[in-house]
């Protein structure tokens, strides 16, 4: 809810600014709802999949951060066809937005990069907020619960005293999928 509250907002104050923007905007929060409505019709996507729905997302972060928040994307296409729990990006996201303070003097860097061990590392600067959101944590467990009774793997979290970093295992695409070489 709060996600969409804040997106209403920011579309808000974007139609005053600038209907054009606003229309792409609204495609954006569309294709996000829709996925995410969509989540629970299967138990994984394509990481090519995964990151069209997170760039929509991302799209959506930045209209409201503007240049506060930065996001760098190192993604190879060789693991497209790879799979991962839906929206377990647009959680990882999420975990960095809510628990960081995202300002002209504190701009926010996130980074998403495949690995060649076959994961997908999500990592941003810790930026401890003045006065920090409540937390139950459920996001992270759940996504390591997904990952368990998936694939038996586990996620790694790590965090340091000025990053915080998660890396989530890409799992095999589906024999009758190609890979991409």
């Amino acid at each position: 809810p709060h996600f969409l509250f804040n997106s209403l907002t920011a579309l808000k104050e974007l139609i005053n600014q600038d209907s054009g923007s606003s229309q792409n905007y609204i495609n954006h929060l569309s294709q996000v709802l829709r996925y995410t409505l969509q989540s629970n019709q299967s138990q994984t996507r394509s990481l090519s999949e995964e990151m069209e729905v997170a760039d929509s997302y991302m799209f959506l972060l930045q209209t409201r951060f503007g240049q506060n928040l930065l996001i760098e994307k190192q993604i190879d296409e060789k693991y497209d066809n790879y799979r991962l729990p839906p929206l377990a990006i647009q959680t990882l996201l999420e975990n960095a937005i809510k628990h960081n303070e995202i300002s002209k003097r504190h701009p926010l860097k996130i980074t998403i990069e495949t690995k060649n061990d076959q994961t997908l590392k999500i990592t941003n600067m810790i930026q401890e907020r003045n006065s920090p959101e409540y937390s139950s944590s459920i996001g992270l467990s759940n996504l390591a619960k997904q990952y368990m009774f998936l694939a038996g793997k586990e996620i790694l979290i790590t965090k340091k005293s000025e990053e915080f970093l998660v890396v989530i295992p890409l799992l095999n695409p589906p024999d009758n999928e190609s890979y991409n070489s």
